[in-house]
């Protein structure tokens, strides 16, 4: 799910909210609100790249915002609940692959991170430059600031749907997290 989530992200971006909503209504009428309440859990797990995380954040909060009034309920609760969630500081760097660790090798064999196998291969790897593919962020100069523009279509879509933020909170853990990303990026929900 955490590349559909990308996908969908990427068409957002790049086209529009409309243009995803309607390809996935030619398919089906609603089978995208239908998608989002069952998986939207799973757009916590979009967390590298950057640029991924980024606009499954902003194309998913924009999409709540534009279209919350067509939104049932309950993919409008879970998606505000997985926004939150995946928008949490611990959710940020809470895996790492061992091979992108600046370490060295030698230091994470003896710190365990890593079993004498992982290091023949990570010594044998050589980077070819020719086959990198870098991504452009289409949005890095139109929204510096992921979490804080989140917050903006987070409560704009709320006031679509005239319901509190208190509503739509899963748990005490998940309430103590929209409290801090309030209070991080100056939104008040």
């Amino acid at each position: 799910m955490k590349l559909v989530h990308t996908f969908f992200a990427t068409i957002m971006i790049c086209y529009s909210s409309k243009t995803l909503i309607d390809a996935c209504d030619s398919i089906q009428r609603g089978v995208l609100y239908m998608v989002i309440k069952s998986e939207g859990a799973a757009i916590k797990y979009v967390q590298e790249p950057a640029r991924d995380r980024k606009y499954v954040l902003i194309a998913y909060s924009k999409l709540l915002a534009e279209y919350a009034s067509h939104m049932p309920t309950e993919t409008f609760s879970e998606l505000v609940a997985a926004l939150i969630d995946a928008a949490s500081p611990s959710h940020k760097n809470s895996f790492q692959i061992a091979s992108s660790v600046s370490r060295g090798v030698e230091e994470m064999l003896m710190d365990g991170a890593i079993d004498q196998t992982f290091a023949f291969n990570r010594q044998q790897f050589i980077q070819l430059s020719a086959a990198k593919i870098e991504h452009a962020d289409k949005l890095a100069q139109e929204i510096p600031q992921t979490e804080q523009y989140m917050m903006g279509m987070i409560q704009q879509g709320l006031r679509q749907a005239q319901q509190p933020i208190s509503a739509f909170m899963k748990d005490q853990k998940q309430l103590e997290t929209m409290l801090a990303l309030q209070q991080s990026t100056g939104v008040a929900l």
